[in-house]
């Protein structure tokens, strides 16, 4: 069976300096297919000549300043995908995230998200050693699922962060996608927590 295409969205505003890592990064995935969607919250750096040298392979728009949570909302509806997983324009992911997390979710069909675990970064992309990890990731490898989503997220139990996360964009639609009022931070925490009231949620204990 085919799998379903999933859409990488990127938000980015003035980190041109920064992108070519991430993008990088995100054209090594193993997972298959793929659309990349990339909002531009109205950079006025070199981020509109770098994108148009990726050509097709990227789906990007250029937008006046809106915010962060308009800006994600924004990237989601354009979205083709069945599936969303967002990357922030100063983060990497391995090459295996998408398919981590992706079978996560196919293990565990009832879970509504899938939250993999993040290692620190430096500007030049070396790890610094600290990573989110909670004590029960020290003895299991195999995904947990987190029946009650909403109190694992806002405990919080799992690390769910923008850049760790997969879900299934109809689900993403029915709670509204992100809060507007949340114009510089928190509108991440905020939607994962009201996403997390719809149903369980997988960790899994592997950096992504």
């Amino acid at each position: 069976m085919k799998n379903p295409l999933v859409s990488i969205v990127i938000c980015c505003h003035n980190r041109a300096h920064l992108l070519p890592q991430t993008m990088k990064s995100v054209f090594a995935q193993k997972y298959e297919p793929v659309e990349i969607v990339v909002l531009d919250d109205g950079s006025t750096d070199d981020t509109p000549k770098l994108m148009s040298g990726y050509g097709e392979r990227v789906c990007y728009h250029w937008q006046e300043n809106q915010g962060i949570a308009q800006t994600r909302t924004n990237g989601c509806k354009l979205a083709k995908g069945e599936y969303i997983a967002f990357q922030d324009d100063d983060d990497l992911m391995p090459p295996e995230r998408i398919a981590v997390l992706y079978e996560a979710l196919k293990q565990h069909p009832s879970a509504v998200l899938a939250i993999g675990d993040w290692a620190a970064i430096d500007e030049d992309g070396n790890p610094t050693g600290h990573r989110w990890l909670p004590e029960r990731s020290t003895k299991l490898q195999d995904p947990i699922l987190f029946h009650d989503g909403y109190k694992a997220i806002l405990w919080p139990e799992v690390p769910a962060a923008p850049h760790t996360t997969l879900f299934r964009k109809s689900d993403g639609e029915k709670i509204g996608w992100f809060d507007t009022r949340f114009v510089k931070a928190s509108e991440d925490k905020d939607f994962f927590a009201r996403l997390g009231q719809l149903g369980p949620v997988v960790y899994i204990p592997k950096v992504v």
